[in-house]
């Protein structure tokens, strides 16, 4: 899929996928990126957070004075529908219980995007919600179990809102009023993924 790649302030933080060592960060004004040391085995306490630290992951957002990732490898272990949170305003230092396991919806989360200051989490044949700003608030809110997204650029923030796309079903809009089929009305003219020859 590429690296995930996320800015947090004046820095750039790159996930770039399970099989790597470590994670990255990009500081304004330096030549070259410097490396992270994966989380998991080694966590920070809140009571003594450290920096330096990034979990290895498939996916990075930062949202909610945090820095999201999702579809992990820790400790020799692959947590494809694990979504993580740092501690907060502190992006380079994780808690080991910070992280939600989403397992219906398809293998592995897809994609992360932020809407209205929300979370919008896609799986391949689900999309869900994770409400609030932090681990004592946070509630996971199920949108559709028939929607979904294969690859994260597959879904894009736009004004308002994020575009997705499911194959083969077509382009989708989701905001505060909900999920919105931008195919419909085209949908009639396409058959078997090609389009009606009565209809050019």
């Amino acid at each position: 899929n590429g690296a995930s790649m996320t800015q947090w302030e004046d820095d750039m933080y790159f996930a770039i996928g399970q099989s790597a060592t470590n994670m990255y960060k990009w500081e304004s004004g330096n030549t070259y990126a410097t490396s992270l040391t994966a989380s998991g085995p080694t966590w920070q306490p809140y009571e003594i957070p450290v920096g330096g630290y990034m979990p290895r992951a498939e996916i990075a957002l930062a949202h909610a004075n945090k820095l999201f990732v999702a579809n992990t490898y820790e400790n020799g272990v692959s947590y494809p529908n694990r979504l993580r949170w740092s501690h907060e305003n502190s992006p380079e230092n994780w808690y080991q219980q910070d992280y939600i396991d989403i397992i219906a919806g398809g293998s592995g989360i897809r994609g992360i995007q932020v809407v209205d200051g929300q979370l919008l989490i896609f799986k391949s044949k689900a999309i869900y919600l994770l409400m609030g700003y932090d681990a004592d608030s946070f509630q996971l809110v199920e949108l559709t179990t028939k929607l979904g997204i294969d690859y994260p650029q597959q879904a894009v923030a736009g004004s308002g809102g994020v575009y997705f796309f499911d194959y083969p079903n077509g382009l989708y809009f989701y905001d505060r009023n909900g999920i919105q089929d931008l195919f419909e009305r085209i949908r009639p003219i396409i058959i078997n993924n090609e389009v009606n020859s009565e209809h050019t």
